[in-house]
């Protein structure tokens, strides 16, 4: 069984764009791709 494009959305300055580009990817390829999005916040 061959599984499908393994997408990560990886973002270290703003936790929310990873997110994002995650939502947007699952809305585009559904099962069809897996998809994991992680993002790392910095506070000053």
């Amino acid at each position: 069984m061959e599984s499908g494009p393994r997408l990560l959305f990886l973002c270290t300055a703003n936790a929310c764009r990873s997110r994002m580009a995650e939502g947007f990817a699952r809305s585009l390829f559904g099962d069809m791709a897996e998809v994991v999005g992680a993002g790392l916040g910095f506070l000053n």
